[in-house]
């Protein structure tokens, strides 16, 4: 477990998207994360989903246990954002989390604590309908991965970039994210493209994109593209998203490229949000 958290948790960023991930699969209409330290000392992730039971909640750590994969056939036709269930496996292998998870239709919570591995009983407790998880002193008898964390402020920026793909993704979804006791965003459920845009970015940037729907054969595009004048020096401005995952692909960077090729300086970038929606078979 310790091997493979390196390939799923190398930073506090990847604990965030890992469990925000969770909380989207989850069903959750509103998913709040705070952080300390640049998640060094606490990375804590509450939503509002379907919570576990019990008997799941001590087996949510065993690897591969939350897997949405039954057979072969189902790599084909993924709809979900975890599907490995490594996750939960990895972080708890080198960090103390607790979780605290209530269904619906139950009356109390039920909470677990697991210190590198070594995992105590679960037992009843308050809580909300819903999954906090709480994740400390991440790699805290690992000290040379610890040593590889950068300083506060390029992990929170790390993590801040991940908060800001989820959010532009799902903007059917409220979220919260605040470091230090100090919140750096609120956003509401249903908000627009436009609206995230706004509030995640700037205002001027949010209002001066052009929007374009298109659809063929099975692919739905919907774009906020940047006018030819507002190029970046780098491609920081370019989000692409496919069926509400967001990904890196140099055939659609080349594409969007040779579309403003001759309107804007060769060295400049385009802002572009791209969002595919297409079967996922």
């Amino acid at each position: 477990n310790m091997i493979a958290a390196g390939e799923v948790i190398e930073r506090p960023a990847s604990v965030v998207k890992e469990l925000m991930e969770n909380s989207l699969d989850a069903g959750a209409t509103q998913i709040n994360v705070y952080v300390e330290d640049g998640g060094r000392n606490l990375i804590a992730v509450a939503d509002n989903g379907c919570g576990m039971e019990a008997d799941d909640l001590e087996l949510a750590f065993e690897p591969h246990a939350t897997s949405k994969l039954s057979t072969i056939a189902d790599l084909l036709n993924i709809s979900t954002m975890g599907f490995r269930g490594e996750a939960l496996a990895s972080i708890a292998s080198v960090a103390k989390v607790s979780i605290v998870s209530r269904c619906r239709d139950k009356i109390e919570a039920n909470k677990i604590e697991i210190d590198c591995g070594d995992k105590d009983s679960i037992r009843p407790c308050s809580g909300d309908v819903g999954t906090t998880v709480e994740v400390r002193n991440l790699f805290y008898k690992l000290p040379a991965r610890r040593k590889f964390l950068r300083t506060v402020n390029t992990e929170i920026t790390h993590i801040v970039e991940q908060f800001t793909r989820m959010a532009l993704a799902r903007t059917d979804i409220g979220m919260t994210l605040a470091h230090n006791k100090k919140e750096l965003y609120r956003l509401k459920a249903n908000e627009s493209v436009r609206e995230r845009i706004a509030k995640l970015f700037n205002d001027e940037t949010a209002q001066s994109l052009l929007e374009l729907q298109s659809s063929e054969r099975d692919i739905k595009l919907a774009a906020m593209l940047g006018r030819p004048d507002s190029g970046r020096a780098n491609s920081k401005f370019q989000y692409f998203f496919l069926n509400g995952r967001f990904i890196r692909d140099k055939f659609l960077l080349h594409a969007v490229k040779e579309a403003y090729r001759g309107l804007m300086e060769p060295d400049k970038y385009p802002i572009v949000f791209l969002f595919l929606q297409m079967p996922p078979q």
